[in-house]
């Protein structure tokens, strides 16, 4: 019998076998001539094998083999915690021992989670990183000499990498902020022998560190888009995965080594595959195109696993030697050679990352209903299930029954299912006869449904399933009309300041002292920066008039690729000080004078726009934003009509949703009682509608599209019956909302709801 017969082979018994042998992981053959690797795979198991004989046979392959045989059955993975504290989505994690998982998310905020009972594991949480931006991306260093307890690296859309040390309070100094990416920052990686740091931005570049000297920064150019991915392969290789389409192989100097070719689409996730793969591959490429393609090494694909259903954001590689992923289509699945062999859906629109423990074995994932889960394939909840048997409790037959331990010391509850119920109305009978929160509903009833996916009942009488997953009841809250006014005020004044010195410093050295500050100016800027971080004291303070106009040389005058710093001041005052509204010193008001600076003409620098939109959409803070804002209406939506056709601004997602709040702020204005009965009201909300339904025909990120449909909507529910009747007619707003639907923006409820309120309005 030849090895790919004997050993390494994922399949599934015969159906006539008993449901324990089921979901085989490996057959091997008990014979002299087995491989040698074949006692090194089982050796890495965390897990006890199952071991078996039936009958002296089993079949493998298609063939009967006539000699006992060992069979090893990985049972699925099971959710053994849930790691609730996020207040958005989790956007990156990682599993660097069996008791401590890092989470990092939009909230702005790093955690550290670390197991104080099991089983079932139960985590205690603390906050190592306290930001002021979404934190996209996450890596851990292990343990060296310099760093006994590792390092924690995190970084996102302040563009800044931070290192800081575990046992460290979140509002200590980091051990290091590394300055140098001009967007944000998507992917980090850690060498295997703890020496440098690998980092992905949007900026088009990868770039390695130093850690601990932290004076080396290499810069790994020539990508032509967002570097996704970053693969730290081995001590003198990282790999890159980026927008287009490509990916590269560098050496640590910086040298480009080699370029892969024929991915179908944007490479957004790599990671290396185990030794003795079954595909030869050494490497592990997904993205856009749902596909998971396998490599070389040098370079060839020789294989692709298929399975997801949208788009693949995040790759490990499992110490069992298998792979896992997850993605856009609300799953992790777990790959075994190049079959899938389970699948985990998650209540929640995106999985946007996993990570294996190395340790444990087990996984965890974070998606955007922001929470973490660990996926454990010890014994969690015990299912008795049925393949054309069933199962008598209480004197009755299921299809199920399931052990569910809801409180340590106790004895699990039963829980029985047929597969003809509805998951739901058995979930709400469990939690009754168990007096258990009705929180619980979903949870529940969620687990029935992924824990019976792919079994069905017969067939009826007229060929259907008796079955079928129920609808979920659309209980949300009516969202339209908007009716308070949206800002975007987090921000790193600590790295803003810094990085405007810096800049300052670079101007001086290289002879451009008319465009740098003087000392004392920097002074003021400093304490700008003091009080902002407590924005309540500057509604009257003398310094907001003192910096005004720095701000506006930093904004105006400064080389367009160092304006960033400036200009996020702005955005913070336009929320938090009326004073940067009635600015004017001869030159326009602070609206014209930053829209007559280009930011907002080709070639769009897409940072510099989104702040620039964000200042705006922060000046309905305060009356006389609003009023300022309004006054230039016909400036302002006309500069921004023609960024959001602007194919480099419209495909970058923090400028389109800035520019939809800006649109929210607008709609709320001209439809509150102060002003919806004024001859401007109709004619500006047109104008809006008229942008917004552009927007819509072709935007790609769903808070955008979420944000746009509820400025569509307040004008729509707030304004006159005209209104409604020319979106209805001259805009056909229908038609673009069965685009929006159509695209697959309609399976997130809150889409679904906006849409249905807007529809509502109109018919």
């Amino acid at each position: 019998m030849d090895e790919a017969a004997s050993f390494g082979c994922a399949r599934a018994l015969p159906p006539s076998c008993d449901l324990a042998y089921q979901n085989l992981y490996y057959v091997m053959q008990r014979t002299a001539s087995q491989p040698p690797h074949a006692a090194n795979k089982l050796k890495n198991y965390s897990l006890q094998p199952f071991i078996a004989l039936r009958d002296s046979f089993i079949f493998s392959v298609g063939r009967q083999i006539n000699t006992p045989t060992k069979i090893i059955c990985m049972p699925d993975f099971k959710i053994s915690a849930l790691l609730e504290g996020h207040s958005d989505d989790v956007r990156a994690v990682a599993f660097p021992t069996a008791s401590t998982a890092l989470t990092s998310s939009r909230d702005a905020t790093v955690r550290m989670w670390t197991v104080v009972s099991s089983p079932p594991p139960k985590f205690d949480d603390k906050i190592t990183v306290h930001g002021s931006a979404f934190i996209n991306s996450l890596a851990y260093c292990p343990p060296t000499g310099d760093y006994p307890e590792g390092l924690i690296f995190s970084a996102g859309q302040d563009t800044i990498i931070e290192a800081r040390r575990p046992g460290k309070p979140a509002d200590d100094n980091a051990e290091r902020l590394l300055l140098g990416h001009t967007g944000n920052v998507c992917a980090l990686a850690v060498s295997p022998d703890r020496k440098w740091l690998a980092s992905g931005s949007w900026d088009s570049t990868g770039r390695l560190w130093e850690i601990g000297k932290w004076s080396k920064e290499v810069v790994l150019d020539g990508h032509g888009g967002s570097v996704w991915a970053v693969l730290a392969y081995d001590k003198d290789t990282v790999i890159t995965g980026c927008a287009d389409k490509l990916i590269r192989v560098f050496n640590t100097s910086g040298k480009l080594v080699n370029t892969f070719r024929g991915c179908g689409d944007v490479v957004r996730a790599l990671c290396k595959v185990p030794d003795g793969h079954g595909s030869g591959a050494q490497i592990a490429s997904a993205g856009n195109d749902g596909i998971i393609r396998l490599w070389t090494i040098q370079g060839k694909q020789v294989g692709q696993l298929h399975g997801h259903e949208s788009f693949i954001y995040s790759l490990d590689s499992l110490p069992s030697g298998e792979l896992v992923s997850s993605g856009e289509d609300r799953t992790v699945r777990i790959w075994n050679a190049t079959s899938c062999i389970q699948t985990i859906t998650h209540p929640a629109i995106s999985v946007w990352s996993v990570a294996a423990c190395a340790e444990s074995g087990d996984i965890i994932s974070g998606a955007s209903d922001r929470i973490a889960r660990i996926f454990s394939r010890d014994k969690v909840v015990d299912s008795v299930g049925s393949s054309g048997r069933k199962v008598e409790y209480m004197g009755q037959d299921y299809d199920y029954v399931f052990d569910v331990d809801i409180e340590d010391g106790k004895p699990p509850l039963k829980l029985p299912y047929n597969l003809s119920q509805n998951p739901y109305d058995v979930a709400k009978k469990f939690i009754a006869n168990n007096e258990l929160p009705i929180s619980y509903l979903e949870q529940v009833a969620n687990f029935i449904t992924t824990n019976t996916k792919g079994a069905v009942v017969g067939p009826s009488q007229t060929g259907e399933s008796t079955y079928q997953q129920p609808s979920i009841p659309d209980s949300r809250p009516k969202v339209l009309p908007q009716a308070s006014y949206l800002s975007i005020k987090s921000a790193n004044l600590k790295a803003i300041q810094k990085k405007i010195s810096e800049i300052n410093t670079q101007l001086i050295s290289s002879g451009s002292k008319d465009l740098s500050l003087a000392p004392s100016e920097m002074e003021a800027i400093s304490a700008l920066c003091s009080q902002l971080e407590q924005p309540s004291s500057l509604s009257k303070s003398p310094v907001v008039e003192a910096t005004l106009p720095l701000l506006v040389k930093v904004s105006t005058s400064w080389p367009a690729g160092n304006r960033l710093p400036g200009l996020d001041l702005l955005r913070l005052l336009a929320a938090a000080s009326p004073t940067a509204a009635t600015w004017d010193q001869g030159e326009g008001n602070l609206v014209s004078v930053i829209i007559s600076s280009g930011v907002f003409d080709a070639p769009i620098s897409p940072n510099n726009t989104m702040l620039a939109i964000r200042m705006l959409a922060n000046f309905f803070e305060t009356g006389p934003g609003r009023a300022l804002v309004a006054s230039c209406f016909e400036e302002v939506t006309n500069k921004i009509g023609s960024v959001m056709s602007d194919s480099v601004a419209a495909g970058n997602r923090n400028v389109t949703i800035a520019a939809a709040t800006l649109y929210i702020n607008l709609a709320i204005y001209f439809t509150s009682k102060e002003n919806v009965d004024s001859p401007e009201a109709s004619e500006h909300g047109l104008v809006i509608i008229d942008q917004l339904t552009k927007v819509l025909r072709n935007e790609k990120d769903s808070e955008a599209v979420y944000r746009g449909l509820v400025a569509l909507g307040t004008l729509v529910v707030g304004l006159d019956h005209e209104i409604q009747t020319a979106a209805k007619e001259i805009y056909d707003l229908d038609q673009t909302l069965t685009r929006v639907l159509d695209v697959g923006f309609g399976r997130e409820p809150r889409v679904k709801g906006v849409i249905s309120e807007i529809r509502d309005a109109i018919n």
